[in-house]
């Protein structure tokens, strides 16, 4: 199912029926009205606003006036088969409190505090972060205590710089120390949900900020050596720097750009291959002592996109720890398969192998329609 088919028609019907029955002045006509003709064309996060915006327009109230009703709207509603809202069609709800409480900031707040614990209140955060800064930080400090894992998750996601789908927040990418202050009270979260979070939060400051990121990492693994959850949060954090090669960040995680390794052969099997087909990568290395430490074996991918540009991606290989000297044989078939996510087109590309972030050896190859 994809993610915009949980906003249509049906969950627009759930949501007005649910209103009305907690406020008798809802508006079904102007609803109706104000709904789009067609959910169908839109995408998903039009049809997210356009559902705010209707039950907004619908209610008719003041913020301050709707607020108890959009808290009491995720409930079980007694005397109906209405149960507990949660997961996405939540959002529309934290929609309507992204773009209508900005002027009750306190009230806002404790409604994204509830609606997280339904689905997640992380894009309705990003307004006030903007908005009240100074407010907001300190309300978040707070909830890394809370006791829903849900609500701890916020702190951390909420304040990501390059949070997906979200509103940016200039602030956050100029200067994240307020949000490595509040990072460093989650890292040791009990919860994997948590330490993910936080993981991806550092990945975003990398790409801004990597001095900063590897000094944090290093504090925090000076203060907790043994901790296993911190040791993946290093490995998740650090993995944009590692795809480019920075050796600092490459270090703290054992593998050393200093590493000795010969390549006997990097090619590719065929030369020419079809779109829908897949290249299959061969390697053959000659350690001639043990590396003690770590082996990052990944490749680059030099490759042509739309309108003539060009595009690099880095793909994950093979990591191994305390490899002894001798010979080490890889295979490494890579599809070139169009997805959601990655399109391909017809051209010469180039792998490019990188051992431990540093670039080793090159090879190419044509893929034609």
């Amino acid at each position: 199912m994809d993610f915009k088919d949980h906003f249509d028609q049906r969950l627009a019907g759930e949501l007005a029926a649910r209103f009305k029955v907690l406020h008798p002045g809802f508006d079904l006509a102007l609803y109706q009205a104000a709904l789009p003709a067609d959910f169908a064309p839109l995408p998903m996060k039009t049809r997210v606003q356009a559902l705010s915006d209707a039950l907004w327009r619908a209610l008719g109230l003041s913020f301050e006036q709707a607020v108890d009703l959009v808290r009491a709207v995720l409930d079980p509603i007694e005397g109906t088969d209405f149960g507990r809202l949660q997961d996405f069609p939540v959002w529309v709800i934290a929609d309507l409190v992204e773009h209508r409480g900005l002027d009750h900031p306190e009230l806002a707040l404790s409604a994204i505090h509830k609606i997280t614990r339904h689905f997640t209140g992380e894009f309705a955060i990003r307004p006030y972060l903007a908005a009240y800064p100074a407010r907001t930080f300190a309300q978040l400090a707070a909830w890394r205590s809370d006791p829903s894992e849900h609500v701890r998750r916020l702190v951390s996601e909420g304040t990501r710089p390059r949070l997906p789908w979200a509103t940016r927040v200039p602030a956050l990418i100029d200067d994240p120390s307020a949000v490595i202050d509040l990072l460093a009270g989650l890292y040791l979260d009990d919860s994997e949900y948590v330490r993910r979070s936080v993981a991806n939060n550092l990945n975003d400051i990398s790409k801004d900020h990597p001095r900063l990121v590897v000094d944090t990492l290093a504090d925090w693994q000076a203060n907790a050596p043994q901790h296993a959850g911190l040791a993946w949060i290093l490995r998740h954090a650090l993995r944009s720097l590692c795809k480019h090669g920075d050796v600092r960040a490459l270090a703290l995680l054992g593998y050393s750009a200093q590493a000795v390794v010969n390549i006997g052969c990097f090619d590719t099997a065929v030369a020419d291959v079809g779109l829908g087909e897949s290249v299959q990568l061969r390697l053959a290395i000659h350690l001639p002592k043990p590396i003690a430490q770590g082996l990052m074996i990944d490749y680059q991918l030099r490759m042509p996109g739309a309108s003539g540009r060009i595009n690099k991606k880095v793909f994950k290989w093979s990591t191994r720890h305390n490899v002894p000297a001798g010979d080490l044989l890889l295979q490494r078939s890579h599809p070139i398969v169009t997805t959601r996510t990655r399109r391909y087109y017809p051209g010469e590309y180039r792998a490019t192998l990188m051992v431990n972030g540093q670039a080793k050896a090159q090879t190419r190859f044509r893929v034609h329609p």
